[in-house]
């Protein structure tokens, strides 16, 4: 009885990582770009700034790390 518990909350969570892993979030006012390959960095501007202040930063860190670069469009 143990081992099926131990397995059936296994598959409950394995299921829900797979769930997370391929939903695609929408939004009108944040988009995220994927550069690079390797560990994960998230490059949030100011909300004054675009995506675009990061540039320098994501031609020399894509190399070495996958980055999520964050646009939020303070305005609509």
């Amino acid at each position: 009885m143990h081992n099926l518990k131990i397995k059936i909350l296994s598959a409950t969570v394995l299921t829900l990582q797979l769930c997370v892993t391929f939903a695609e979030p929408v939004s009108d006012r944040i988009t995220v770009t994927v550069r690079g390959q390797g560990r994960d960095v998230v490059l949030i501007p100011g909300l004054a700034s675009s995506s675009a202040v990061w540039n320098a930063t994501v031609g020399r860190l894509e190399v070495h790390y996958r980055l999520h670069i964050v646009q939020v469009d303070t305005f609509l």
